[in-house]
């Protein structure tokens, strides 16, 4: 849709908005799923949206509309003065002029909207057949796919006007298996935006496999182990600890790391980057407010090399914006993307050849409640395995996982070389010296 910005600027001007800015956003989705060889659910829907800020009697004012037609204009400008009544001055009254300099990303594939819907629903049956087939004790599969496409434009009174256009389907699964009046569950999400690269076969296998071995678990005596963590688990372990290094947090005395700038806050063995100029459906140019993002260095050899900014903490600190300002409703809040942990040299198998006897934890459940943001104390109900005699041996019924998230990261025995895609974060899995495991 072509957008009047230049009249949007104007009508604001004349109604006294000192600065305005005007995003545009279209999203166009397709769901389907099925469910005992039947599809169970099917949608597809295309919105659009306009969302403006503006500053008035130098406060910040917001509002958004889902229905753009001619007096969208006027309700905007209306809805950010009207706003503006209700909002007390303070520092987030920012619009950007825009960065020197911004890096092209490419995350749409036009491939991908010309495979049919039925060539993409019958993937999911074969899907469907392949798990069916694995192992007579999965008994139920339920298949998923969604497909997402964005388009974003943003503009502001300074004359920044910035796009951005990117698309991705996932596949997802879930299966449950069934053997001796037990049952268990495991599920498995691939998300590309390159529907050649869903390997099936290989896909289905392993999802399967993690099911049947989940069959007939053992407990295990509680005492501290070494613990052998997935990918899965790390990338929710720290992107936890990441949440710490918001400037916002430190600013309101509520992060753990105040004061921790370029000190050593976890294992030699640790270096962690953000790079949202990585080629993946996830890169971004530029962040809500528009500035220009950059690869950077998180934590270098466990030191924290970066506290993460927004325009309004870095003016607070006086300090350039990191590029990680992002809209969370009428709010600026800060987050990242494309998180990433340097590998090892150890093979994933060699580091558990070398474990006597240990836990490999391959699910971590109740992060948001059983994880304390600001002390690092943790208490997660855990699935996974035991290790003994240089070997993953039996499942292991439910455990919880304790212990402080920061203290785990500064007891790092071994990082793998095995780095996997989960979401926008790439990590391999983690061997810690020791944590503290329920049993029975």
């Amino acid at each position: 849709m072509k957008i009047n910005y230049n009249q949007f600027f104007k009508l604001a001007k004349d109604k006294g908005i000192e600065e305005s800015e005007l995003k545009y956003t279209s999203n166009s989705s397709f769901e389907c799923s099925i469910f005992s060889h039947d599809i169970d659910s099917y949608s597809a829907s295309s919105t659009s949206s306009l969302t403006a800020r503006g500053i008035y009697n130098n406060v910040m004012g917001f509002s958004n509309t889902n229905d753009i037609n001619k007096d969208s204009f006027d309700y905007l400008v209306n809805s950010i003065i009207e706003s503006s009544k209700y909002i007390e001055k303070n520092d987030d009254t920012i619009i950007f002029k825009g960065s020197k300099k911004y890096k092209k990303v490419h995350t749409f594939n036009k491939d991908l909207e010309n495979i049919s819907k039925d060539e993409k629903i019958k993937k999911l049956f074969d899907i469907e057949n392949k798990l069916y087939e694995f192992d007579p004790r999965i008994q139920n599969v339920i298949v998923g796919y969604s497909e997402n496409s964005k388009e974003s434009q943003i503009a502001n009174s300074y004359g920044l006007k910035l796009k951005s256009k990117t698309n991705y389907y996932q596949i997802y699964a879930q299966v449950t298996a069934k053997d001796n009046g037990q049952v268990v569950s495991e599920g498995d999400m691939f998300i590309d935006n390159d529907f050649s690269k869903f390997d099936i076969d290989k896909w289905c296998d392993e999802l399967a496999s993690k099911a049947i071995k989940k069959l007939n678990p053992i407990q295990v005596k509680s005492g501290k182990y070494k613990v052998l963590l997935n990918q899965e688990t790390v990338a929710t372990l720290i992107n936890k600890l990441l949440t710490s290094t918001s400037s916002e947090e430190i600013q309101k005395g509520s992060s753990i790391l105040i004061n921790k700038l370029n000190q050593q806050i976890a294992s030699k063995k640790l270096t962690v980057y953000e790079k949202p100029l990585e080629k993946n459906i996830f890169a971004r140019s530029f962040d809500d407010e528009g500035v220009a993002t950059y690869n950077k260095e998180l934590i270098k050899n466990g030191v924290l090399k970066t506290y993460l900014y927004n325009l309004t903490t870095a003016k607070k600190d006086n300090v350039e914006s990191t590029g990680n300002g992002y809209m969370s409703g009428p709010k600026i809040g800060i987050s990242f993307t494309n998180v990433i942990i340097k590998p090892g040299r150890q093979s994933f198998d060699e580091t558990v050849s070398k474990i006597k006897k240990g836990i490999y934890i391959t699910e971590i459940s109740g992060i948001h409640a059983g994880l304390n943001s600001q002390s690092g104390e943790f208490n997660l109900q855990s699935q996974g395995y035991l290790i003994e005699d240089g070997k993953i041996t039996k499942p292991l019924s439910l455990i919880v996982l304790s212990g402080n998230l920061f203290e785990m990261f500064n007891n790092i025995a071994t990082i793998c070389s095995d780095s996997k895609d989960v979401l926008d974060t790439r990590v391999p899995s983690i061997l810690i010296k020791k944590l503290s495991v329920s049993g029975k």
